[in-house]
C-alpha cells in the first residue's frame, strides 16, 4: 500500500535507505500498537515486546548473482534456486 500512497517515499525511505530508517519504522509500529492495542505492548512478565516491520512484493526482484556491495543497507528482494545444502557445524 505504501507504493500506491507515495512511490518516492517507498523507494527512498524503504528500499534505498532501509538500514537508516528501520529503527524509526519499528518505533512507529510500537507507538501504533500502544495506541490501538496497549495490552499487546508488554509480555506477561512486564517486559516490553519487540516489533519488526516486514515488506512483501517489492517491485524489483534481483537474481542472487546480481547482489553487489552497493545493496548493503538497502531492502532487497532476490530470487534464486537452491542446488545444494549442507549442515553447518561449529568448529
Amino acid at each position: 500500500h505504501l507504493m500506491e500512497f507515495d512511490g518516492v517515499l517507498a523507494h527512498e525511505a524503504v528500499e534505498a535507505n532501509f538500514y537508516k530508517y528501520q529503527p524509526f519504522l519499528r518505533r512507529a509500529v510500537v507507538e501504533f500498537v500502544r495506541q490501538h492495542k496497549p495490552a499487546m505492548v508488554r509480555w506477561d512478565g512486564g517486559k516490553e515486546k519487540e516489533f519488526w516491520v516486514a515488506f512483501v512484493n517489492l517491485p524489483r526482484v534481483h537474481r542472487l548473482r546480481e547482489l553487489k556491495a552497493e545493496n548493503i543497507g538497502q531492502l532487497t528482494s532476490f530470487s534464486g534456486t537452491v542446488t545444494r545444502t549442507s549442515e553447518v557445524r561449529p568448529e
